[in-house]
């Protein structure tokens, strides 16, 4: 059984399925909770769950909510994951027409592992000594990241909600601007 200390040790799939459960005033069967979370976080059946001493149950669920419970995570600019390094886009402002609408509808959809592999793509040569690096230009989403840990989601998607409101917000003063002075 896979030991958790930390949103590290969590898949970002794993948390979002248990928090789909928990949803804010929904009442839940505690017991169904509890083996909910055990077949989520440990792949473990019922069934399995009942040969486990109430000690060893109770540790595993406390080590998910100490794990869940921590700050929030840190924002990681390059993260590695099967062998290949990956940069967060390193400049909003240089965004296609293309990328802007599949993390709108992604996003929307609620589709974060798809939406990760926009944010994050293969660095393309060396990283400098300034921490600069290209990323492989974009071609589509895929599901690359399906097994992300939460702590690396949590990061990038408190950084990208903060420069993706600002760059949206740019964009339609702009807009606005531009259809100011050209009413044509």
């Amino acid at each position: 059984m896979k030991t958790i200390n930390s949103k590290a040790d969590l898949k970002y799939t794993e948390v979002a399925e248990y928090l789909s459960l928990v949803k804010e005033g929904e009442e839940i069967d505690l017991q169904f909770l509890l083996n909910r979370m055990m077949k989520i976080f440990y792949g473990l059946n019922p069934s399995d769950v009942r040969q486990l001493s109430q000690k060893v149950v109770n540790n595993k669920i406390n080590d998910i909510n100490k794990a869940l419970d921590t700050s929030k995570s840190e924002f990681s600019n390059i993260i590695e994951m099967g062998g290949v390094k990956y940069g967060f886009l390193p400049n909003f402002s240089e965004i296609s027409a293309g990328e802007l609408i599949d993390i709108e509808d992604l996003y929307k959809e609620d589709r974060i592992t798809e939406l990760m592999s926009i944010l994050y793509r293969p660095i393309v040569g060396k990283v400098n000594k300034l921490a600069q690096y290209e990323v492989e230009s974009y071609k589509g989403y895929d599901n690359r990241f399906k097994d992300i840990s939460y702590d690396i989601v949590e990061g990038a998607m408190a950084l990208f909600m903060q420069s993706f409101l600002i760059l949206n917000h740019l964009i339609r003063t702009s807009t606005a601007q531009q259809m100011m002075m050209n009413p044509n």
